[in-house]
């Protein structure tokens, strides 16, 4: 007979509470855990970290710069997309509206960029032959100077004979190290060689990266919000792209408005400077533009080869070209820059300049640039979480 206090139904594992305290207490214990052991290593081996590291950023650089790259001409593409295929062209198809923004967008930065190289580097070009050619008068120019000013000046302890004392005794050694250093010149020449393909391949790959990501912007979008919602409560979600929103937001004020920027000062510099008849307007135009994306540092930073260089030509060019540069510093301090950037970033003075330093550190003038709108995120991100703090705390702090 069977017995009836038998249980023949399989007994029910017990599922893991995952809402208890103790579950999320040994959630953030293994997580301290694995974060201490990565640290440990990267401290104790930091030679190979740092020489992975560099193999890593070696390999993902050209995606970076694509993702750059379709970042900044994104808004070009939803321009054209909205204002003149959608409202003026009337163009009813999705896919046909977005296939020609995104071709006419390349197409016109692409048109840029060989406008750029037809007419700008044949000027620079032609900038840095005549100053090559002159290079033996501005030498004796700068003999001139000093036989003037340094050899016949009783308050400079240095005379003729120690001059050419020291170029007797150098001369020689300096000679010799560029007689043994030629042996290099065909290893150097090659490494040139395989850079210069090096940087041409990682330009395609850039480009081609960021046509796709345009491409598939949406839907990078819709699956990155899908595995968003999987894995988070739908507050948090929410929460987490209004945070990305305004991201988005910051970085893309301060790009668009920093380039117009540049284009402007750098534009106004070759008209001053043609007007005012200063040589090489055109290359020094040309690097005040691009070295003024860098806030505060940046035009100083391209005003020094100018001046130098109109220094030696002329020291009046010189000077004329160090006004011109404080005028034009003076009018985007103050009326182009917060017209057209305003407060983008949200930072203060003192926190540019650390974010320029640490950029400048990290990553050389590329860091100097994207410091800002990365310390700007960070700061955007810090005041929200301290936001959320107080919220919570329920207590209400002005400044």
């Amino acid at each position: 007979m069977e017995d009836k206090n038998t249980d023949t139904k399989p007994k029910r594992r017990k599922r893991i509470d995952t809402e208890s305290d103790y579950f999320t207490i040994s959630n953030y214990v293994i997580m301290v855990v694995l974060i201490t052991l990565v640290l440990y290593r990267i401290i104790i081996h930091w030679e190979s970290t740092t020489k992975l590291l560099a193999s890593i950023g070696t390999i993902i650089a050209p995606y970076f710069i694509g993702f750059l790259l379709a970042y900044l001409i994104n808004p070009m593409v939803n321009m054209l997309y909205d204002s003149v295929f959608t409202k003026f062209l009337k163009i009813k198809k999705h896919g046909v509206k977005w296939a020609l923004s995104i071709t006419t967008s390349y197409v016109v930065v692409l048109g840029i960029i060989v406008l750029c190289i037809s007419f700008i580097i044949p000027q620079m070009i032609k900038s840095v032959t005549d100053l090559v050619y002159q290079l033996p008068d501005l030498v004796d120019r700068v003999f001139d100077w000093l036989d003037k000013y340094v050899y016949k000046n009783k308050n400079v302890a240095i005379d003729e004979k120690t001059v050419t004392k020291i170029t007797n005794d150098y001369l020689p050694n300096f000679q010799k190290t560029i007689t043994d250093n030629l042996s290099n010149l065909l290893p150097a020449v090659y490494g040139v060689g395989v850079s210069f393909v090096r940087f041409l391949v990682n330009t395609f790959i850039a480009l081609i990266v960021s046509i796709y990501l345009i491409i598939d912007k949406r839907r990078i979008k819709g699956y990155l919000s899908k595995v968003t919602y999987a894995l988070f409560t739908k507050e948090h979600s929410e929460s987490f792209f209004t945070i990305i929103r305004d991201c988005n937001v910051i970085c893309k004020s301060f790009f668009i408005g920093k380039t117009i920027d540049s284009l402007i000062i750098g534009t106004l510099c070759l008209i001053i400077m043609s007007i005012v008849g200063l040589p090489y307007a055109v290359l020094i135009s040309v690097i005040v533009a691009i070295t003024n994306m860098i806030p505060y540092f940046g035009p100083y930073i391209g005003a020094v080869p100018g001046i130098i260089i109109l220094l030696i030509d002329k020291p009046s060019h010189g000077i004329a070209f160090g006004i011109i540069i404080v005028a034009l510093q003076a009018f985007d301090g103050w009326i182009l820059g917060p017209k057209i950037l305003g407060n983008s970033t949200g930072l203060r003075p003192i926190v540019i300049l650390f974010a320029i330093s640490v950029g400048g550190a990290i990553g050389g003038p590329l860091g100097m640039f994207l410091g800002v709108p990365a310390f700007g995120i960070l700061s955007y991100l810090i005041d929200k979480f301290v936001a959320y703090r107080l919220e919570k705390k329920e207590l209400n702090l002005k400044q």
